[in-house]
């Protein structure tokens, strides 16, 4: 596989499936978030097939309430699938833009991400959940049996790490090898909260500022053709479409699978 970073994202060059591994397309989109393949000839059912070697897949529901405005499938349901992979098979482009914040950390010190490892966001929302869009990686089709994956949360509080623990993780979430980015979701109002202390000074203002720059700088725009495929990683993106209609698209929720994952605790 060869790619070449163009404004902190993988642009994958190769043309052919065959000479991109699923596992080295999930660890390049786990590192920096995204990956995007322009180059594609293969047929859509070359590429079905494919999307089995890049994570654990078991159906198409998506848990987005509002594709036109920035969102996570995690959000509500925090141990759905960690990836979607969007294909466009139609020859009309849909843009979509997304809110990248590992690249917003990497220009953090480790010692504000330390900081911001200690803290949690609580998010105000005006959804109650579904148990239609719960999902179990134990259910996916092409799930390999380990008994150190957790049993999925019904999250009745919203409550997320903002700095997750992500699958490609050591456990020990501060660590020089690790990926680092923010759980902070855009759509929704949300506040800052500390372990064992029940309101941050200026939470409101850090929270915002957090927005603010990965609106101004950490966004990406791709304008997605007939035969791209872009991949995006939901604990450290927020994504919405800026032009064209989602349904042209085909969005396929994965899990990481257990041959790229060190961390098999609860991510957020």
């Amino acid at each position: 596989m060869y790619y070449k970073l163009e404004d902190d994202v993988p642009v994958i060059h190769n043309k052919d499936i065959n000479y991109i591994s699923g596992k080295g397309i999930s660890y390049v989109t786990g590192q920096y978030s995204c990956s995007y393949l322009p180059y594609l000839r293969n047929s859509y059912a070359e590429i079905l097939a494919w999307k089995d070697s890049i994570g654990y897949y078991a159906n198409d529901t998506v848990s987005i309430f509002d594709p036109y405005n920035f969102s996570s499938t995690l959000t509500f349901y925090p141990d759905n699938e960690e990836l979607l992979l969007f294909y466009n098979p139609s020859g009309l482009s849909v843009e979509i833009e997304f809110l990248n914040s590992v690249a917003l950390l990497k220009d953090e010190t480790l010692e504000n991400i330390n900081e911001y490892d200690n803290y949690w966001v609580k998010v105000s929302s005006p959804y109650s959940l579904n148990p239609y869009y719960q999902k179990n990686i134990a259910n996916a089709v092409n799930f390999e049996p380990n008994e150190n994956y957790k049993q999925p949360r019904f999250n009745t509080n919203f409550k997320h790490k903002l700095v997750p623990r992500h699958p490609l993780n050591t456990k020990d979430n501060i660590n020089k090898d690790n990926v680092y980015g923010l759980f902070l979701p855009e759509q929704f109002e949300t506040t800052l909260e500390k372990y064992q202390v029940e309101k941050i000074e200026n939470s409101d203002v850090m929270a915002a500022t957090f927005l603010a720059g990965l609106r101004d700088q950490y966004n990406n725009k791709i304008s997605l053709g007939k035969n791209q495929i872009l991949i995006l990683d939901q604990h450290f993106t927020q994504f919405r479409i800026n032009k064209g209609d989602v349904n042209q698209l085909k969005i396929h929720p994965l899990w990481y699978k257990t041959n790229v994952r060190k961390n098999f605790h609860y991510s957020i």
